[in-house]
């Protein structure tokens, strides 16, 4: 499998990598993840694996995986990293392009999740919606007529479903006015912090934006919520990024990324991630035309530690690590 659904176009490409909805559910019938026993997680894998196979899902054979090729699926968010770092019996499903994913076994029985390239919060919804509602006819979800869908944890009450947008915002980033974002947004009820490091600080400059607020509040009314702020942010990225345009020190940082990528035969993680910013900073104002976006994304995910080591075959690290990363990086340039 491979997570192909993040080569396609998708809306605001520019500023917008992707979108993810998930939605937690357990079974009503079974204690919660942290107070089952081992026969008890297995009889809840059991339970859910035809229904979600019929639904056009496969089984992955989870502990079959090398831990690396587990991290790798946690850097591709099919997967959250607690759950590649969990133990006891888990299951994972899939579709052949990983855009739909149920994990099972976390912190809650199932997280229904849904991905898909630049703006597509409803879309990606509907998708795993469609899914959701499927499973509730076979399956018997815990659910409240108060308190919505009942979840381990009582912060994801409600609606028990989190949205996310990945937002690349150089321009913000560089003229500090992200610590102000991150304030204003969280005033709103929703979070934006750096994926990779310290807000502010990070050399990727990629933030996730997501709600916080699932109880007293619909579905439709967090997505159009998440979207409307997604749009302003995305516009005052657009604004920033028009005083960069022409700077012969933009543009230089720019081509001396791209040189250094091209021809690198090293390269760490964070150095890769911050020549990856500059770049497809680069090629979304056009300045190298034969290069597109969505290769520059999945490029991100292909050079992730865990991704580097599942393409080499081994678990690498050091100098071969670097090595390994930057010839996947010539390759795809």
């Amino acid at each position: 499998m491979s997570s192909q659904w993040i080569e396609a176009i998708g809306s605001d490409r520019d500023v917008v990598l992707s979108t993810r909805v998930s939605l937690t559910r357990n079974l009503a019938d079974l204690p919660f993840p942290a107070s089952m026993t081992e026969d008890q997680r297995q009889t809840l894998i059991a339970r859910v694996s035809a229904p979600i196979t019929q639904n056009g899902l496969d089984r992955l054979e989870w502990d079959a995986l090398p831990m690396r090729e587990q991290q790798a699926m946690a850097e591709r968010h099919v997967v959250s990293p607690a759950f590649a770092a969990g133990n006891g019996p888990r299951a994972v499903f899939a579709t052949a392009d990983e855009s739909v994913s149920v994990s099972v076994g976390e912190r809650d029985h199932l997280k229904i999740k849904a991905l898909m390239a630049g703006l597509a919060a409803e879309q990606a919804y509907a998708r795993a919606d469609e899914l959701d509602t499927a499973l509730d006819k076979q399956l018997p979800f815990a659910f409240d007529g108060r308190l919505g869908y009942l979840t381990q944890s009582p912060a994801d009450l409600g609606t028990a479903m989190h949205v996310s947008v990945y937002l690349h915002l150089p321009a913000l980033q560089q003229s500090r006015f992200i610590y102000e974002l991150g304030s204003m947004v969280s005033k709103l009820g929703l979070s934006l912090h750096s994926v990779y490091g310290e807000s502010g600080k990070g050399g990727s400059c990629l933030y996730q934006l997501s709600n916080r607020v699932t109880l007293g509040i619909t579905e439709q009314a967090a997505i159009s919520n998440l979207s409307g702020l997604t749009q302003q942010i995305v516009r005052q990225e657009r604004l920033a990024r028009e005083e960069l345009i022409g700077q012969p020190v933009a543009e230089d940082r720019v081509w001396r990324s791209y040189g250094l990528m091209k021809y690198a035969r090293l390269l760490g993680q964070e150095e890769c991630r911050t020549l990856w910013s500059h770049l497809r900073l680069g090629v979304a104002q056009g300045l190298l035309p034969e290069l597109t976006l969505p290769a520059l994304d999945a490029l991100l995910y292909a050079t992730g530690t865990a991704a580097v080591m599942t393409a080499a075959g081994a678990d690498v690290d050091g100098t071969e690590l670097e090595k390994q990363r930057a010839t996947i990086v010539r390759e795809r340039l």
